[in-house]
């Protein structure tokens, strides 16, 4: 099952999937008091954070503005919808015919699914 499937698949947020996210970012690295604590650490490249330094990942399955960072730059978000109390959301990539979708319990959790589909997540 992909990041993304998961992601869909959830019913509320989790700070574990939030944190399985941000371990897909560049020079991130699994902070050593575990993942349940929604704890990373920063690689020694990483210009955000500097080295080694642990910091809380995002809520991105909580919050919205978190799973708008997740989508790729050359994508954009073209259609959210509701329906029967599920969230669809469809990105395409500009100036190509390509798209991706992902329906979930929540409009977070279904940004977040879309968003990982255009990274291949």
């Amino acid at each position: 099952m992909t990041l993304s499937q998961r992601i869909a698949a959830l019913s509320a947020p989790d700070r574990v999937m939030d944190v399985a996210i941000e371990l897909t970012r560049p020079d991130v690295l699994p902070h050593p008091n575990g993942l349940n604590d929604g704890y990373v650490l920063s690689g020694p490249n990483n210009a955000e954070h500097g080295g080694g330094q642990g910091y809380l990942a995002p809520c991105y399955t909580a919050s919205i503005d978190a799973a708008v960072r997740l989508i790729p730059e050359d994508w954009q978000l073209r259609v959210i919808t509701n329906h029967r109390a599920r969230f669809q959301v469809h990105l395409i990539r500009r100036g190509r015919w390509d798209s991706v979708s992902a329906d979930a319990q929540t409009e977070c959790l279904a940004r977040c699914a879309a968003a990982l589909k255009a990274r291949g997540l």
